[in-house]
């Protein structure tokens, strides 16, 4: 009797047991990635702050100088003083946050 459903056969479709690990191993990549390219965001983002600041800074020490020659000279050095110094703060940051994921992805 080909009504009887003892007699139907039933198949299964088995998928290979890596393609569950690729979907999984995908949503943990794509949010590691997610949360890398926000924290960059936010080093670069602050760091622009520091350096508008910065440039606000060096703006009124320029105005407040004016004609003086010392302190035409004196603004010229800390201006130069904070970039080195910005470079040296963008830099660090960088480095750390190369550094913090280099260690986690081990």
């Amino acid at each position: 009797m080909a009504d009887d459903p003892s007699a139907q056969v039933t198949t299964s479709v088995q998928l290979p047991s890596d393609t569950g690990a690729d979907w999984s191993g995908l949503w943990v990549r794509t949010q590691r990635g997610c949360v890398m390219t926000l924290e960059i965001t936010r080093i670069l983002i602050l760091d622009a702050i520091i350096l508008g600041i910065g440039d606000c800074l060096i703006r009124v020490t320029a105005w407040i100088a004016g004609s003086d020659g010392f302190l035409a000279v004196a603004q010229k050095l800390s201006s130069g003083l904070f970039l080195l110094l910005y470079v040296l703060l963008a830099g660090f940051h960088i480095a750390e946050f190369v550094r913090a994921n280099s260690r986690g992805a081990k």
